[in-house]
């Protein structure tokens, strides 16, 4: 994608790329998700530790870390961080730990079942995540983050677009998105920050700067932050580029209680409108 479209969505032209859809199956949201459905009743704090729940008849994984300095009378943010190919969700939050204990920030991070392109990694499975989260923990629902790296940062993108009612802002590390010209469901419009590194040998520059131009175009507030010298590795510089990260999150918050727009299990939802002006922002 070496143009600037002149209007964007993401269709299920898009998620054919991030994707590979299958057959559609009957809607498990969240709001099924109870208490016993998870794993620990109690929760351990300042380690890492995983937790699972059931969706769609399987049992999921993810990854969490509460820090021992969090004031459960006061609303947490949580961050939702999203791995890239061949990690798990571990990986993805270890190296925000120092800094979620400084900051009081709730880390989750799911794995993926198959690098993001499943239908059974489809939005609503993040959902899912955030909602078992929200029966055992006090967190802000207004203060709900995404954040990915690579495979996992297409998916935090494309997600943040498809729900941005849901979540405050989102953070994208080494990924762009590809898509066709159609428009989200929603006339909300979140922050989207993307990093990317002038030597990284996956995505160009010029493809997040493509992408960053599409969705101001839509109205989404957009920031691309260009690393000189620096590659596809989130890993090697992760503890100065979180600190950045969550410098654009943490005062992103959601105007409004949030609302998960259901596209359903594989996109058969999803109703396209256009972008209407005026309309842009929540």
């Amino acid at each position: 994608m070496r143009r600037r479209m002149r209007c964007f969505s993401l269709s299920l032209a898009v998620f054919a790329v991030i994707f590979a859809l299958m057959s559609p199956c009957l809607i498990v949201f969240a709001q099924s998700v109870s208490r016993q459905e998870i794993t620990s009743p109690a929760l351990p704090k300042n380690k890492f530790f995983w937790e699972q729940i059931k969706f769609y008849g399987r049992k999921r994984v993810f990854c969490l870390f509460i820090p021992e300095t969090l004031d459960p009378s006061k609303p947490a943010p949580l961050l939702l961080a999203l791995h890239g190919a061949g990690r798990d969700g571990e990986s993805i939050i270890a190296p925000w730990k120092e800094l979620a204990k400084e900051k009081g920030i709730v880390l989750v991070a799911p794995n993926a079942r198959n690098e993001w392109y499943s239908p059974a990694d489809w939005p609503d499975f993040l959902y899912a995540v955030v909602e078992s989260i929200k029966v055992q923990i006090n967190i802000d629902p207004r203060r709900v983050y995404i954040f990915g790296h690579s495979a996992g940062g297409i998916h935090a993108a494309a997600t943040a677009v498809l729900e941005s009612e849901y979540f405050a802002a989102a953070a994208v590390h080494a990924a762009y998105l590809p898509g066709k010209n159609y428009w989200p469901p929603s006339d909300s419009r979140i922050p989207i920050a993307f990093w990317i590194g002038t030597l990284d040998e996956v995505f160009s520059v010029e493809d997040v700067e493509s992408t960053a131009n599409v969705l101001k175009d839509m109205g989404f507030p957009v920031r691309v932050t260009t690393l000189l010298g620096h590659d596809h590795q989130y890993y090697r510089i992760a503890a100065m580029l979180n600190k950045d990260i969550w410098s654009f999150l943490e005062s992103k918050t959601l105007n409004c209680e949030p609302h998960w727009i259901d596209i359903g299990h594989d996109g058969k939802n999803l109703q396209l409108r256009p972008y209407k002006p005026g309309k842009n922002s929540r």
